[in-house]
């Protein structure tokens, strides 16, 4: 499977602007699944164009929860790709619903984890607030999971280990711990990475500085350091 970060808040790349925000590219088994939207259609115009990314190619969208930075670039999406499914947190309908169906895509309001396609999930909603739901991929004998900022907490991780089976083998997205007190940000990590049990952990958008280096420093054999421009593999 193909990760491409399309909009994040660091960059190494000198292609691909670097903005406080998300949006995620997977593609598996032929299957293309848009993970939230960046702050604004140029941004995500501009680095997709200079990615190599056909919007109009993409087969599904998933935004992670109500707020600006995760879907501001709806409208690129909806010109691009007309009537595109964008699954929505529960609650959103008549707000996030609302500018997604004026504007040519078809809004679904998740409120039970709901299958994409083949070994393709969104899990959730988990209580924030807001309201955000996980985008997961089984692959194989564990999950991939990407979340927007882990607003509803670290606890939310084993509930959907456990809701489906398996153990989460890569985290990937926003940690929310950038403005949060330095032994909340190592008890979240720690919790990640001992208790959860990832064998890899991409931490972008939110997750902060302090993070990255407690990462660097305590658990450097997991840490998958990225930005946006980045292209990895799983």
């Amino acid at each position: 499977m193909k990760v491409v970060i399309v909009v994040d808040d660091k960059t190494d790349s000198n292609i691909v602007r670097a903005r406080h925000g998300l949006s995620l590219l997977f593609e598996k088994e032929g299957f293309t699944v848009l993970f939230d939207m960046g702050p604004d259609e140029e941004l995500l115009k501009e680095n997709m164009r200079v990615l190599g990314i056909d919007a109009s190619r993409i087969d599904v969208a998933v935004i992670s929860h109500s707020h600006s930075d995760h879907y501001g670039g709806f409208k690129y999406i909806s010109w691009e790709n007309p009537y595109i499914k964008v699954f929505i947190p529960y609650g959103t309908m008549d707000s996030l619903g609302r500018s997604l169906r004026a504007h040519d895509a078809i809004p679904v309001e998740v409120t039970r984890t709901t299958q994409l396609a083949r070994d393709v999930l969104v899990v959730g909603p988990f209580n924030g607030p807001p309201t955000e739901q996980y985008l997961v991929f089984n692959m194989g004998k564990e999950l991939l999971v990407a979340t927007g900022c882990l607003h509803p907490g670290v606890e939310t991780l084993e509930a959907v280990a456990s809701s489906l089976g398996k153990r989460i083998g890569v985290l990937i997205g926003g940690l929310h711990l950038r403005s949060a007190p330095e032994e909340v940000v190592k008890e979240t990590l720690n919790y990640i990475v001992e208790e959860v049990g990832v064998d890899k952990l991409v931490p972008l958008h939110c997750t902060g500085r302090r993070a990255l280096e407690y990462l660097k420093e305590k658990h450097s054999s997991v840490l998958v350091e990225a930005g946006a421009g980045s292209i990895i593999e799983f």
